[in-house]
C-alpha cells in the first residue's frame, strides 16, 4: 500500500490539482492524507511538527505497514506521468533505500525533500531512532537542515541509503524532476526522459 500524506499550506486549487493528478498517475493501491497546517502557515517548524504527530498517530493505529511506502508531499506538487510510481517502486526494489524523492543539493545538500520524499514503511515505523521532520535549529547546519533532513541523516547513519533525484530541464517553465524510459523496438538500448511531477510554487 501506498499511503500519500499532503500537508495543506492554503491554496485549495493547487491541492485539487494535486489530488486529481493523483487519481489520474499514482496508480493502484494508494490512500491520499490530507492535513492541514495551523492558520495556512508557511513555517518549517510547524510542517514538521504536523507531519510528526501524524507518524505517531499512525504508530499507535498500526496503520502503516513494513512493506508499505509513505510519500509526504507538498500540495502545490504534482505528477506529470505514470512514470512517477515506476520510479518510485523500482528504488525501492533496492532493499537498501529507505528514502526516495525530491533531491535538491544546490539549495539544502545530499538529501531528500520533503515536498515530495517517499519513505519505506520499515523505516517509517522505527522507534528507536531520534525520529523527527522538524528542521535543524542549528544555523550553522547547511547539509541536513529544512523538513524531513534529520530523518535523511538518521537514515544514513543506520546504513541504509536515501536516494535524491535531482531536478531536469523545467517543465512548462516550473521545477520538474525526470525520469527515463527504455525507447521500444530499438535493437541498442535508448532511454529517453519523461516528466515524473512537476514542483510548481516553488523550488
Amino acid at each position: 500500500m501506498l499511503h500519500i500524506l499532503i500537508c495543506a499550506l492554503g491554496s485549495d486549487e493547487l491541492l485539487e490539482l494535486c489530488l486529481a493528478s493523483l487519481a489520474r498517475f499514482a496508480g493502484p493501491n494508494y490512500a491520499p492524507h490530507v492535513l492541514y497546517l495551523p492558520l495556512n502557515t508557511q513555517d518549517a517548524n510547524e510542517h514538521g511538527r504536523t507531519i510528526d504527530m501524524w507518524r505517531q498517530q499512525m504508530q499507535r493505529a498500526q496503520i502503516i505497514r513494513d512493506g508499505d511506502i509513505v510519500c509526504i508531499m507538498d500540495p502545490d506538487v504534482a505528477l506529470l506521468s505514470g512514470e512517477w510510481r515506476k520510479a518510485l517502486e523500482c528504488a525501492f526494489a533496492d532493499s537498501r533505500v529507505a528514502i526516495w524523492g525530491a533531491g535538491a543539493e544546490e539549495d539544502f545538500g545530499p538529501r531528500v525533500h520533503a515536498s515530495m520524499m517517499a519513505i519505506r514503511g520499515e523505516f517509517w515505523n522505527r522507534r528507536q531512532l531520534p525520529y523527527s521532520f522538524v528542521p535543524c535549529r542549528d544555523p550553522r547546519e547547511r547539509t541536513w537542515r529544512d523538513t524531513g533532513g534529520l530523518v535523511c541523516k538518521w537514515a544514513q547513519s543506520v546504513g541504509l541509503t536515501v536516494q535524491p533525484l535531482e531536478r531536469g530541464p523545467d517543465w512548462h517553465e516550473v521545477s520538474a524532476w525526470w525520469g527515463k524510459v527504455r525507447v521500444p523496438q530499438q535493437s541498442i538500448p535508448v532511454w529517453q526522459p519523461v516528466p515524473l511531477w512537476a514542483h510548481l510554487g516553488g523550488g
